[in-house]
């Protein structure tokens, strides 16, 4: 679990007593309330990250072990090459799908989504 530093601002209470208006305090106090917040999203971000992380690799492995026992059930032999062609073209799909995906953030880009192909076949010119 990550910690949430909190700012007290003790090193800053010389600077906001000694201005003659008065409002330095309320100053003060409102970017240490915002310093706080911020490191609050922080640690909570990177909760969210891991959380997704692991939600990905959870999903990652379950489509394998689907790819996997399809291929047992066709009676297709499993071969480490024939796996590791699957694992790279799942990657590559992947990558393609993320780069184009991250323009997508922007409201006004209405490009559409480029789907991983499920029933991956390799050419088994093995025999």
């Amino acid at each position: 679990m990550s910690e949430t530093k909190t700012f007290d601002g003790n090193a800053n209470n010389q600077s906001t007593t000694s201005g003659g208006g008065g409002g330095g305090g309320e100053l003060s106090s409102f970017f240490l309330k915002s310093a706080n917040d911020l490191s609050n999203l922080h640690a909570q971000t990177l909760k969210l990250n891991k959380l997704s992380f692991d939600a990905g690799h959870r999903h990652s492995l379950e489509r394998f072990n689907e790819w996997l026992m399809m291929k047992m059930q066709q009676g297709i032999p499993i071969t480490p090459t024939y796996v590791l062609a699957y694992l790279q073209e799942e990657i590559n799909t992947r990558t393609t799908v993320c780069q184009e995906s991250e323009p997508d953030l922007s409201p006004n880009n209405t490009a559409g989504h480029h789907q991983p192909r499920d029933d991956y076949e390799m050419d088994n010119d093995d025999g």
